[in-house]
């Protein structure tokens, strides 16, 4: 098989009963040409709702650094929130 996996654990992963490893999860999005967001919906929501709920903590951490350090941190941070809203909205 392609993905060099059994046919048992390409079953578990169909009906969601074991998470893939990123090496796998790379190897479907190659070989179905697809998003991983697409093919792992559940997980990637999952892990994007958490960087965002860190990034906007980090966010307000920001707000009392100086200046040059906050202005640098939040733009990287709104980068973030921003990106994911986006991904967001075209699912």
């Amino acid at each position: 098989m392609l993905l060099g996996i059994s046919a048992s654990a390409l079953c578990r992963l169909e009906f969601r009963a074991r998470r893939p490893t990123l090496e796998l999860a790379i190897g479907v999005e190659i070989i179905l040409g697809h998003r991983l967001k697409d093919l792992f919906p559940d997980p990637y929501q999952t892990i994007q709702s958490s960087i965002v709920q860190r990034a906007q903590i980090l966010r307000a951490r920001y707000r009392s650094k100086p200046k040059t350090a906050r202005r640098a941190g939040l733009r990287v941070l709104d980068d973030i929130v921003e990106r994911t809203r986006q991904t967001t909205l075209d699912l």
